[in-house]
């Protein structure tokens, strides 16, 4: 009952979209509708988990896209909304529990509707917003993509987080500014929109700081969540971001990093620092703690680093992150991925404290005859709490490290093939003591093979 309401409100938001547009003219309202563009993507996406002997592998494979209508503007209005689909053809029960853990799938269920596995059909209509736009501004009201340092896409699946909510960009020569309020989050691989507060754990929940099995999923109250950004570049080689985050009744969050990239005659010198702090609002989701989804007694603090050069395609880089404070890094899971410098993709630094983490990277870009490809390799090491240590490892996940290869090649305007394998190897001798701190975290691999064919083009 509940898709079907919101599909009813998706609808009448469309519907007072294209009222909005009539209230120009018969004349505008025929351009709009009519001579639009048709874009999207489809894409097939195949992942095995290779966990170590004795404990169970996973894999799945899924096809599906996005279809997308965009209408011709009228004085820098038009409107833009985006059907998501996908479809897993159920080569293996994700919802089977190991023996050994009684864990089950955790990445492969990003790949169907993680609240409703055993349903292979996930529909979204992800999309609908009214723009305006001109040289300087933009603003979006209704459903959309949102891509920020925190809240994104986080967009390695099959449907992407999207956001519901007001937004607002301001562009100058050598500054820009954008916020806005977001009021409902539709968290990757589900197929509905949520509340603020409801959308928190539908993920996995972990751990409260004593240890107990969190219970804050279905108790969070929020209602918004308000975001502000400033970007200057007051010299060609240097860019500066300043980022607010502040989730009503949870926590608030400022976030800033610089970068300093010296063009030399031959080779690039690449240079950057970021900073995070955060703090609880109001009562961190719920008055009684464990049903709180920020628990944290006080501030915690991010800190990262990188140096490196790029020469004729070849880019190496070295990244590190420290995480300190009175508590752990939180920030939903559901709502994006993090920017941090030493982040690999198959692995996050959120429900950590007193972490760090170390990784070089080297990335490739060349072209042959009309393929152009990229490869990025990346090793990590990443310091972690014992697992029984609730109070800094919220997920129980051991020191590890970690290597990942990622291979992209773009064949021709329309095909993109992409490869990823990220290795995990558990350094933490104490961690074999539970196969629950060993499946999906450590000693495995994840293979992920992915076919992109992009449709049309986005040209408003």
């Amino acid at each position: 009952m509940k898709n079907v309401s919101n599909r009813k409100k998706a609808y009448a938001l469309f519907l007072l979209m294209a009222i909005a547009t009539q209230a120009w003219g018969q004349d505008s309202l025929w351009q709009n509708l009519v001579k639009g563009s048709i874009y999207g993507e489809w894409r097939s996406f195949y992942m095995v988990t290779d966990n170590t002997e004795g404990l169970k592998d996973f894999q799945a494979l899924t096809t599906g896209g996005r279809i997308g209508y965009a209408t011709k503007p009228y004085r820098g209005w038009n409107l833009k909304t985006v059907f998501y689909a996908s479809q897993s053809f159920g080569i293996s029960d994700l919802t089977a529990l190991d023996s050994a853990s009684q864990r089950r799938s955790r990445y492969e269920l990003a790949l169907l509707d993680i609240q409703n596995p055993e349903d292979l059909t996930v529909l979204l209509w992800g999309e609908a917003y009214l723009q305006y736009q001109d040289e300087r501004h933009q603003l979006r009201i209704g459903r959309m993509r949102l891509k920020t340092p925190f809240l994104n896409l986080q967009d390695g699946r099959m449907i992407p987080t999207l956001v519901e909510g007001g937004w607002y960009r301001y562009r100058q020569h050598k500054w820009s500014a954008e916020g806005g309020v977001i009021w409902r989050v539709a968290p990757r691989s589900t197929s509905r929109f949520f509340g603020i507060g409801e959308s928190v754990g539908i993920n996995g929940i972990g751990r409260g700081l004593t240890g107990e099995s969190s219970l804050y999923r279905g108790n969070t109250t929020s209602n918004v969540i308000l975001i502000g950004n400033v970007n200057y570049t007051p010299f060609r080689d240097v860019q500066w971001e300043v980022w607010d985050y502040w989730v009503h009744n949870i926590f608030h969050m400022p976030y800033t990093v610089l970068f300093w990239n010296k063009d030399f005659e031959d080779w690039k010198f690449i240079s950057g620092v970021q900073y995070a702090f955060q703090h609880k609002v109001g009562n961190g989701g719920n008055d009684r703690p464990l049903f709180s989804y920020f628990e944290n007694p006080g501030v915690v603090h991010m800190v990262g680093g990188r140096v490196g050069g790029e020469y004729r395609g070849w880019k190496l880089t070295l990244n590190a992150n420290v995480i300190r404070g009175d508590g752990r890094f939180l920030f939903p899971r559901e709502w994006g991925r993090e920017p941090l410098f030493s982040f690999q993709r198959r692995e996050r630094a959120e429900g950590t404290g007193n972490s760090e983490g170390m990784m070089v990277q080297l990335t490739k870009d060349w072209e042959f005859r009309k393929w152009k490809l990229k490869a990025v390799a990346g090793y990590g090491y990443y310091w972690r709490s014992d697992p029984l240590n609730a109070f800094e490892n919220k997920y129980a996940i051991p020191e590890y490290e970690q290597l990942n290869l990622n291979l992209f090649a773009d064949i021709g305007k329309r095909w993109r093939v992409e490869y990823l394998i990220a290795y995990k190897a558990n350094k933490d001798e104490a961690a074999t003591r539970r196969a629950s701190f060993i499946i999906n975290k450590v000693d495995m691999a994840n293979h992920n093979l992915v076919l992109t064919y992009r449709i049309g083009d986005e040209r408003f």
